[in-house]
């Protein structure tokens, strides 16, 4: 771990920084010890700030709201979340829909925002292997698959986990994963 004196000057050589959510500025909905006060820092020091998440449960907007309830002084320029890169990369693309979507609300919103006809919205955490078969059929005759995160557990708390499915469907499917460390994000941060 970097001590305060010795970040320094990396603080004042950087003009842009990412940071991931879950587990590097909060772990649920409690802020970490020093995120409030380096984000605080750093966005009014006129520094680009860029708050990065795999999780696509939740619009920008939706991140927004919640990193003001922590305290945190952001807008939805600071957010870039998979939800957001998705649809980004599928507006970028030319593609209108329909989306069948095997997610939750975040991913229907962000679709939303940019014209996007999609189906098929509901809770991920209680997908079963029925409710995942008709995609994954889609997905085996050759129909694109964007998987928002290929993460195999969600933090929940500090102490709990949820299993996650990331790249489960098919190992012979198109893949496109929008978030951290793929290319479309680099494109959405850097735009």
């Amino acid at each position: 771990m970097v001590q305060a004196a010795e970040g320094l000057p990396v603080l004042r050589g950087c003009r842009t920084f990412l940071f991931d959510c879950d587990g590097v500025l909060w772990s649920s909905d409690c802020l970490l010890s020093g995120a409030k006060e380096l984000i605080e820092y750093l966005i009014g020091t006129k520094r680009n700030v860029f708050l990065i998440t795999n999780n696509s449960t939740k619009s920008a907007e939706q991140y927004v709201s919640k990193c003001q309830k922590l305290g945190l002084p952001v807008s939805a320029t600071n957010i870039v979340c998979s939800a957001h890169i998705a649809a980004d990369y599928l507006s970028r693309h030319g593609f209108k829909g329909p989306v069948y979507v095997l997610g939750e609300a975040g991913m229907g919103l962000e679709l939303d925002k940019l014209g996007i006809t999609h189906f098929g919205i509901g809770v991920s955490i209680l997908r079963t292997t029925h409710l995942t078969g008709t995609p994954t059929s889609y997905i085996c005759k050759g129909v694109p698959f964007i998987a928002t995160n290929e993460d195999a557990q969600l933090p929940v708390t500090n102490e709990r986990r949820i299993p996650q499915r990331g790249r489960q469907p098919s190992a012979s499917a198109v893949l496109l994963l929008p978030g951290t460390p793929y290319t479309p994000l680099s494109i959405c941060v850097c735009i």
